[in-house]
């Protein structure tokens, strides 16, 4: 039995059943619909419903057809598989009549009658052969040297066939695909090719002569492979090219490749089409599509197929590739979103519901930039490995963001996926979106920077850093704050106030420190990470309008008017001092008094003592809304008393550092 009969038994089964369900959940649909069709007042709605009828009917036709045609598959493999084998002897033409005269006589043979002894001999000779025969089929299956390999090399194979070329061609880029990947890549490359085919007939004119007609008709590969009429028809030619299926080692699954004592060939294939660059390039224009298939190995193929091609030409198959294919999704996503405002304005909808429309095209667009963004960041990822082609990453990304390109938000999706990578800069790109890109894409690239701040504990200090950066000028006049100024300002509260809220009140006072800021100090350069946080915190404006050149908080410009900035920066440096000591005063650890006392000490020596004064207060304001709080909730009294406390020991210990200071 063939292993393609079973895999395509298989298939067809498991394919009919899943119509067969599909069908029958249409049927229901259809039925539900029709009822709610025959109670539907509203005309509008009836206009629906009899679209939605309509098109789930044609739905439930196209499944019955393929029911019907899956049957037949299913029927025709099953008669194959189950039907017995002919000809036991290969190199003799046997037909029934004779081989059942042969078993006659052979079974007379074996009686004992009397016959003349020339008769006798006859056949006696006529058994010794059967019997040898037999044996000879015996040897041949028991004994594998009976079986040695040709010799065989990849020149020979390749004839004028593009059916076994393109299996041969498949085999040797894409080794050991499943059976179905296998089938389907094949047909893939072959669903544009075609073949003429010239049949001849005869006709006998009005004259009575014998006239010879041509007739030519044209196939399609694709159909020829798939070939149902004749189940057997892959095999032979797998068989033809010396590809076989096979069973992975400690796996059931079978793969497709070239035959155990032939896997000498995938070598010879190679070199012999690079020699044929023309073929190459010709079969590129498939393989480039199959970068976006489903098979994971069917894409990590072509991904190595097109890094060879950029390889061996970089102006043609680099960066000018890249950029190729994500000029083809702009088309897509111009053309998917014009066809559903058209069609939504062709069937007289709501304004709502064509909004709807249009936003879940919108939608589905994103799912499909995100696909191919994926793949292109493994691709690129790839092309970076080769040192020819290094830095292509980075050209690539600059080209993105160029007019009349202005893709940034393809550039986030790749950062994405790059940021993993070692030697990918990320903050940069972001950097770089956030400075030129749309409205849009700068959101979506501020939550992304958001997001590697939060699940980057060990990196938190090293992303700061180059956040830093971006930190306005204390002469630089606030309403000049460029957008990278105002986020910078902006993303460090923002991601301290959450990653304070959301630290569980049992770990305040734990060491090693939990909370993501503090839990990096353990490994040194406290100086250094203290000194981030401060210029963070306390990044200051020096206002030269007035007499005595006033130090003012860059945050107070960008946050709410009903916000007082300096409220804000307190009430974080009173969670930490609670985190850091505990909301127990048995279990504070010596290494907190030590960091807190240098923390304290360089907001000392940075702000004046006007803004030191400010800060004072506003832990006097916290300390009384804490005291407030205690009398409100008995519940949460020992906390809030707790924090009180502390907020108020913190307050003490400032003023006295600024006093020995001083």
């Amino acid at each position: 039995m063939s292993v393609f009969d079973q895999q395509d038994l298989e298939r067809c089964q498991e394919r009919y059943q899943q119509y067969h369900d599909l069908s029958k959940e249409l049927s229901a649909q259809i039925a539900k619909l029709a009822s709610g069709f025959d109670y539907a007042y509203d005309e509008q709605k009836r206009i629906g419903l009899e679209k939605s009828i309509a098109e789930k009917k044609a739905q439930l036709q196209n499944y019955e057809n393929d029911l019907k045609i899956l049957k037949k598959q299913i029927d025709s493999l099953l008669e194959r598989i189950n039907s017995p084998k002919k000809n036991i002897f290969p190199e003799q033409k046997i037909n029934n009549e004779e081989s059942s005269d042969e078993s006659r006589e052979f079974s007379e043979f074996n009686q004992p009658q009397e016959k003349n002894s020339e008769h006798k001999e006859e056949e006696f000779n006529l058994a010794s052969k059967v019997i040898q025969e037999l044996q000879k089929q015996k040897n041949e299956k028991s004994e594998p040297s009976a079986n040695k390999p040709k010799d065989v090399h990849a020149k020979s194979l390749i004839k004028d066939d593009e059916i076994k070329n393109t299996l041969l061609y498949t085999v040797t880029f894409f080794p050991q695909l499943s059976v179905e990947d296998f089938d389907q890549v094949v047909a893939f490359f072959l669903e544009v090719r075609t073949k003429e085919f010239i049949s001849t007939s005869e006709i006998v004119d009005e004259q009575g002569k014998v006239q010879k007609i041509e007739k030519k008709e044209i196939k399609k590969l694709s159909e020829l492979w798939q070939n149902f009429d004749n189940p057997t028809y892959k095999d032979e030619l797998l068989s033809q090219c010396y590809i076989e299926p096979q069973q992975l080692p400690n796996s059931f699954q079978e793969v497709i490749d070239f035959t155990e004592n032939y896997s000498y060939l995938r070598d010879e294939f190679i070199q012999l089409f690079k020699k044929s660059g023309f073929y190459l390039k010709d079969k590129f224009q498939k393989v480039q599509h199959l970068i976006f298939w489903r098979s994971e190995k069917v894409v990590a193929n072509a991904i190595l197929i097109a890094v060879n091609m950029a390889l061996s030409d970089p102006n043609l198959y680099g960066q000018n590739f890249l950029l190729g294919i994500i000029s083809g999704l702009g088309e897509y996503e111009e053309q998917k979103l014009l066809h559903t405002t058209l069609n939504s304005l062709a069937s007289e909808q709501s304004f709502e519901q064509t909004i709807f429309n249009i936003k879940e095209q919108q939608r589905q667009s994103e799912g499909f930039k995100s696909l191919v963004c994926e793949r292109l960041a493994a691709l690129v990822y790839k092309m970076e490995e080769n040192t020819d082609l290094k830095g292509i990453s980075d050209n690539f990304l600059k080209q993105l963001m160029k007019p009349p390109i202005n893709r940034y938000d393809v550039v986030l999706e790749i950062c994405k996926y790059l940021r993993t990578t070692s030697e990918f800069n990320e903050i940069y790109w972001i950097k770089q979106i956030l400075a030129r890109g749309d409205a849009e894409t700068k959101d979506k690239a501020y939550k992304f920077l958001l997001t590697l701040l939060k699940q980057g504990k060990y990196l938190i200090y090293e992303r700061l850093k180059a956040i830093e950066e971006w930190l306005p000028n204390p002469s630089q006049n606030p309403h000049n704050y460029s957008t990278l100024n105002k986020y910078a300002l902006q993303i460090f509260v923002e991601y301290s106030l959450e990653q304070t809220s959301n630290l569980n009140v049992e770990s305040y006072g734990e060491y090693p420190f939990r909370h993501s800021l503090f839990y990096p100090l353990q490994y040194g350069e406290v100086e250094d990470k203290l000194d981030t946080l401060l210029n963070f915190l306390f990044c200051l404006y020096i206002d030269k309008t007035e007499k005595y050149h006033t130090e003012k908080l860059a945050l107070s410009y960008i946050v709410d008017k009903d916000v007082n900035a300096m409220d804000l920066i307190s009430f974080l440096i009173a969670q930490w001092y609670m985190i850091l000591y505990g909301l127990k005063k048995d279990n504070t650890n010596p290494e907190v008094s030590k960091i807190f006392e240098q923390l304290l000490s360089k907001i000392i020596d940075k702000i004046s003592p006007y803004l030191r004064k400010e800060l004072i207060k506003s832990w006097i304001r916290y300390g009384k809304y804490l005291g407030n709080q205690s009398k409100i909730s008995r519940k949460l009294q020992p906390e809030f008393l707790a924090r009180y406390d502390l907020v108020k020991q913190l307050k003490e210990q400032f003023s006295l550092l600024e006093k020995s200071i001083a």
